[in-house]
Parts: C-alpha cells; structure tokens; sequence
C-alpha cells in the first residue's frame, strides 16, 4: 500500500512545468518527500526558490476531500495556477504552507559586495 500511495505522490509532480508569472523559463517542482504516515500524512516539495509543505491531518474540517492524495493534488494545481498567475488564496490550499527561501532570507555574510546572494 506504501508504494501505491508513493506512486500516486510521484504521479501528481511527475513533468511539471511551471512558467512563473512574468517569465518566459520555466521552473519545475523539486525534491519530493513524504513522510510515509497516512494519519499525519506531510508532502514536501520545492517550486522555483520556495519550499512547499502538505500537511494533512485526518482531523481536518469537512471542506478537505477525505483521501489526502486527492487534496494534495487540488492544492498542487493550485499552486501551480496561483504561481503562473501571480496571485492567489489561501482558502484554496488550506493544507500547504508556504516558506520562501529567496536571496533576501539569506544572511549577509552570504551577500556580495553588491548585495547579491552568492
């Protein structure tokens, strides 16, 4: 059932390409990891310069589907829309957080002179 439900995660990120809201380069979805568990079931993956976190508790209101492949793959596609477009909701991905990890988070001894992430 473990390979099953891997295949199925693999399956929602497999050839994704994503065109940034105002880039003509796409950037793809990288370094896929789940935790294994199903009752505290967390899919982590990275999109251009941040880090994506699924978290799916089997607690969650009645507004996210029962099966969590099901509700990460809605909350995917939406990324991808909300990337693509520049704009987005956060009631349309309620289980994904969002942590950017862009040259502005890095520290200042990783900076040029110029203030540029290195």
């Amino acid at each position: 059932m473990k390979a099953d439900i891997e295949a199925q995660i693999q399956a929602v990120f497999h050839d994704r390409e994503v065109y940034p809201a105002g880039s003509y380069k796409p950037v793809y979805i990288t370094e896929v990891k789940w935790n294994g568990q199903m009752d505290h079931f967390i899919v982590q993956y990275k999109l251009s310069e941040s880090t994506y976190t699924f978290h799916y508790d089997k607690n969650h209101d009645d507004s996210i589907q029962a099966d969590p492949v099901e509700q990460l793959k809605a909350e995917v596609a939406y990324v991808i829309r909300m990337c693509e477009r520049g704009i987005g909701a956060k009631v349309y991905y309620p289980c994904t957080t969002i942590t950017l990890t862009d040259f502005h988070q890095k520290s200042p001894s990783s900076r040029n002179d110029k203030g540029e992430a290195q």
